[in-house]
């Protein structure tokens, strides 16, 4: 992949940012509290399994754009 196509490829873009945003829910979900607030203080399973979700969309999106390929 070359430097061109990372910053045009707009899946790369999409799934970094969405691998990110699933990472910082899955290992700091607990301790932040805004995102207590976001999912309703709900139990920390459901913390855990939407950041786990939102990781596995965003790596099907690196994966379409060919960056894990």
């Amino acid at each position: 992949m070359t430097e061109s196509q990372i910053t045009t490829n707009p899946l790369l873009i999409i799934g970094i940012l969405i691998f990110f945003v699933g990472m910082f829910i899955f290992l700091v979900g607990k301790k932040c509290f805004f995102l207590r607030w976001f999912f309703n203080d709900r139990s920390m399973f459901w913390q855990l399994f939407y950041g786990l979700i939102l990781v596995i969309i965003g790596l099907f999106f690196l994966y379409f754009s060919g960056a894990l390929s």
